[in-house]
């Protein structure tokens, strides 16, 4: 699935303020979930590079103090320069969250999550999937949290970095990842790591994370780089990254103090939230402040106060995606609508269906499968519409005048008559290549061999669940029976002698081999003997 590249712009009531005040007991963690202590020592990958903050080794690198996130009520200062901001809360997880119940995540007022998707090996380098990625993304995502992405990196060079980011993209492309694609970058600990032991200088760490940016910018989705405070100010170039890609900042304090461009804080990481059991990152997001502003019944997009009259795409608003044209809410728009970077994207009322599975027409004819309100151009297999009905699917388009057997996704072949899967239908289909196949239950057998019965009643012989039509002889059907067939119909109402494909002479008996016949029978005119079901 081609994922979009979607900034973010959060629509909100201008309310402007530098503080937030957090009671602690509003993320009391759940109780009944696997805990962070249950990850011990012993089964921590030793390579894995996020082991020692697990272990609680939390250099000093990243604030001058730890957090005082859990005191009862904390003031976090913000900087004055996002005054006119929208601060959210979010989130950033990897296995050592273990089991995450992602709707009670989402109601305690998570905004936002970024999600570990793999590491490099801060000895031997390798690249390793985060074994909790998967479920973590499907649990976030059906819950609703919009998602960002990341791997902590050990990469030094470039082409290494490169490889990271190929590694992520790789590994998310079946999701759809709203927010940046993320280089975790610092040192295992508070000096170890194949990172450390590189002694880079500033200007190559800095070509390492714009290396990484640009390859991930180059695949049309949004990178950004996490570092902590001495990273950004001692080890890096800062200003080389923002001035073109956004920047993570972590530090463990009640204010940031740090000069630099960053859009998102990690401001704890003993943080606790409903839904996970034991400590996890906590992070600010500072997304500017807009505005739709009813004018003679009509709303206005307006971006820190000015009308957007240029702008025309998906706009995030509260809890919902409007569609804006010309800086204008197009309220009464229905239908697909195509954004700048060629997804599809339905929309109803004005407003993106990000709840919405099933197919939709195109003003072109063109019916689309479409997976949380975005077109899956990239999808073929069977796709359920939003009527419990099953289509065909091809490149995200569905196959109304198809009729055939179509291979869905998880590589089971089904019959489908007019796009449809015939999920009721047992007997033969004929498949577009014009061989007949036995289906059951609009499946198609490929490992059956035996008699199938056909919808119009006759038995058919089929081999790996192809129909035999041009074999004559007998075959053993699975109940172990042997039957006399002709052009690959079973001979029911037929008595007499058989020829077999090896050449040997069968006694049959309404279609069936008598084994048990010794006598004699008459074929054409004349008599043979026969013993045990076999001419002598």
């Amino acid at each position: 699935m081609k994922k979009k590249k979607l900034i973010l712009k959060v629509l909100c009531i201008c309310i402007s303020f530098t503080t937030i005040i957090i009671p602690a007991n509003s993320f009391a963690a759940s109780q009944n979930l696997l805990t962070n202590n249950s990850i011990t020592k012993d089964n921590i990958t030793d390579d894995d590079p996020g082991r020692e903050r697990l272990q609680g080794d939390i250099p000093q690198e990243f604030g001058n103090q730890i957090s005082p996130y859990q005191n009862r009520s904390v003031k976090y200062i913000h900087d004055d320069r996002f005054k006119n901001h929208t601060i959210k809360e979010g989130i950033d997880v990897s296995k050592y969250q273990g089991e995450i119940n992602w709707n009670e995540v989402k109601n305690s007022g998570i905004d936002f999550a970024f999600i570990r998707i793999a590491y490099r090996g801060s000895s031997q380098g390798v690249l390793s999937i985060d074994p909790y990625a998967e479920r973590n993304l499907k649990g976030a995502s059906e819950a609703g949290i919009p998602i960002g992405v990341y791997i902590f990196s050990q990469a030094i060079t470039p082409k290494e970095a490169q490889e990271e980011a190929r590694f992520l993209l790789e590994n998310t492309k079946n999701f759809n990842i709203s927010l940046p694609y993320v280089m975790d970058f610092e040192y295992v600990g508070s000096s170890s790591g194949r990172l450390y032991d590189a002694n880079l200088s500033r200007q190559e760490a800095t070509n390492i994370c714009r290396t990484f940016c640009d390859t991930i910018n180059d695949a049309g989705f949004t990178p950004m780089i996490y570092a902590n405070l001495s990273m950004l100010e001692n080890n890096l170039y800062a200003s080389q990254i923002s001035k073109d890609y956004p920047i993570w900042l972590a530090r463990y304090n009640s204010y940031a103090g740090y000069d630099g461009d960053y859009e998102f804080w990690q401001y704890s990481s003993t943080g606790t939230v409903n839904g996970i059991s034991g400590n996890v990152d906590k992070n600010f997001w500072y997304t500017e402040k807009a505005e739709l502003i009813k004018i003679n019944n009509e709303y206005y997009y307006y971006q820190n106060g000015k009308f957007q009259e240029d702008y025309n795409g998906l706009l995030q608003y509260n809890e919902n995606l409007y569609l804006i044209k010309q800086g204008k809410w197009a309220a009464t728009y229905e239908g697909l609508y195509s954004t700048s970077d060629g997804n599809l994207n339905y929309i109803k009322n004005g407003i993106m269906q990000t709840t919405y599975n099933g197919l939709v027409k195109h003003k072109n004819g063109i019916w689309y499968y479409i997976k949380n309100g975005e077109a899956q151009l990239s999808y073929t297999g069977l796709a359920k519409h939003s009527t419990g009905t099953w289509y065909y699917v091809e490149n995200g388009k569905a196959q109304l005048s198809y009729t055939g057997l179509a291979k869905h996704s998880t590589g089971t072949w089904y019959y489908v008559e007019n796009g449809k899967a015939q999920l009721s239908y047992t007997g033969l289909a004929k498949h577009s290549t014009g061989t007949w196949y036995y289906v059951e239950n609009g499946k198609a057998q490929l490992s059956y061999t035996g008699l199938a019965k056909h919808s119009t009643g006759t038995w058919y012989y089929v081999e790996n669940g192809k129909a035999q039509l041009s074999y004559t002889g007998l075959a053993k059907h699975s109940t172990g029976t042997w039957y006399y067939i002709k052009n690959g119909k079973a001979q029911l109402g037929y008595t007499g002698l058989a020829k077999h494909s090896t050449g040997t002479w069968y006694y049959i008996k309404n279609g069936k081999w008598d084994k048990e016949y010794t006598g004699k029978v008459k074929y054409g005119s004349k008599y043979y003997f026969i013993k045990n079901g076999l001419k002598l």
